[in-house]
């Protein structure tokens, strides 16, 4: 049995497999969740910068990599290591990968 840091071994114990089950069944839940919007917003992203005008290109694009980036740290939060396939999937080209985890300044 998994052991929270804060828990006591005593109430560790006493707590059953079954409540961590459904916790653990929580917490993939909302992982699953959360990795589903950030594909929305990097989709979402990816499309504005696709259909900007010049003028606007630039800063959507940098939008689109924090997007991209924000997807892949979700990701790796939930065990997956290798984007290469996904970001095929969602079609991310090569300009919003090559700037992911760029700073503006």
């Amino acid at each position: 049995m998994a052991m929270l840091p804060h828990l006591s071994s005593r109430l560790a114990g006493q707590m059953s497999s079954d409540r961590l089950s459904g916790f653990e069944k929580e917490l993939a839940a909302e992982k699953a969740s959360s990795l589903g919007l950030a594909g929305r917003r990097m989709a979402a992203a990816v499309a504005k910068w696709h259909e900007a005008g010049h003028d606007e290109a630039e800063e959507l694009l940098f939008a689109a990599a924090q997007a991209a980036h924000a997807f892949m740290i979700q990701r790796e939060l939930c065990g997956m290591r290798d984007h290469r396939a996904a970001f095929e999937e969602y079609q991310v080209p090569a300009p919003v990968l090559a700037r992911m985890g760029a700073v503006r300044r």
